[in-house]
């Protein structure tokens, strides 16, 4: 795809995106869903996990040389991401699991520390704008 748009251009991306999009709505209108009681869950589950690997690691390469903050703010999306699955299962009467809960609250850690920065130095993000009473106490 990034070898198409970069000989096409952006506006290929944009209509293969408008087109993808409309062969969806007519496979919804066509009741296409009902082939994959076919496929097993065992197949899907498969297919999804690997579709998420290849995308993780087409992303890797954009994660070399960048700044230490950029890995916390990674971790800290996980963590969220984590805390709200854990909130969702409660609310909708499913079982919260605790470990997940304290994983994703823990994986927030690096995010807070980032904020902090070194003692004397201005820290970077919304910090900077609102720092915390012990920010400014240390600078």
């Amino acid at each position: 795809m990034v070898t198409l748009v970069k000989e096409h251009g952006p506006q290929y991306l944009f209509a293969a995106t408008i087109l993808m999009g409309l062969i969806q709505i007519l496979a919804g209108f066509l009741k296409l869903g009902r082939v994959m009681r076919f496929v097993s869950r065992s197949v899907t589950t498969g297919f999804v996990n690997a579709l998420a690997i290849l995308i993780f690691m087409a992303q890797l390469p954009e994660l070399i040389g960048v700044p230490g903050q950029t890995y916390a703010m990674i971790g800290g999306m996980g963590g969220c991401a984590m805390i709200g699955q854990s909130v969702i299962n409660v609310t909708s009467g499913g079982r919260g699991r605790l470990s997940t809960f304290v994983t994703g609250a823990k994986s927030l850690q690096p995010v807070e520390e980032a904020g902090r920065g070194p003692p004397g130095e201005i820290a970077a993000g919304p910090a900077e704008v609102a720092p915390r009473p012990r920010q400014a106490a240390r600078g």
